[in-house]
């Protein structure tokens, strides 16, 4: 199981992090070595905290967690619109 995640200011707003949400170049991989302090300091951020609380991370995408399950749980096959 997976999670993709960013941070947050009190109003929504996205905090400073290297690249955009999605985006696969250099910038989102979490050894770039050309984000601003800002950037590096949000990043260590958010990976100390789901790091915490079981989620590895992602080398080649800051925003990207992996759950430490072992074994993950079986898939749903559940169509959206049962949840209409």
């Amino acid at each position: 199981m997976a999670v993709d995640v960013t941070l947050v200011d009190k109003d929504g707003n996205e905090l400073k992090m290297p690249s955009d949400f999605d985006e696969f170049s250099e910038k989102a991989k979490l050894t770039y070595e050309y984000m601003t302090k800002e950037a590096r300091k949000n990043v260590d951020y958010l990976h100390e905290v789901m790091n915490s609380v079981g989620f590895r991370s992602y080398v080649n995408e800051w925003w990207h967690f992996v759950d430490n399950i072992e074994e993950p749980t079986p898939y749903l096959d559940i169509p959206l619109e049962a949840f209409l």
